[in-house]
């Protein structure tokens, strides 16, 4: 528990707010023309790709459906 979880929230609403902001079509469709260069650049198949996010991931964390 967070002795102060105003702090966390404010930090996530600008970084958010900055997102928002920053974001364009010709941004996006860039780094989407980036991401398939770098595929086809390396030859990677698409099953060797994850999604992961800035809390990352831990191995053998997860139970197997």
């Amino acid at each position: 528990m967070l002795c102060y979880p105003q702090l966390k929230n404010a930090r996530m609403k600008l970084i958010e707010a900055v997102r928002v902001k920053d974001i364009s079509v010709e941004r996006l469709t860039r780094w989407f023309d980036d991401w398939e260069h770098m595929i086809t650049k390396y030859r990677i198949q698409l099953e060797n790709i994850y999604n992961i996010d800035e809390s990352g991931f831990a191995i053998d964390d997860i139970e197997a459906l």
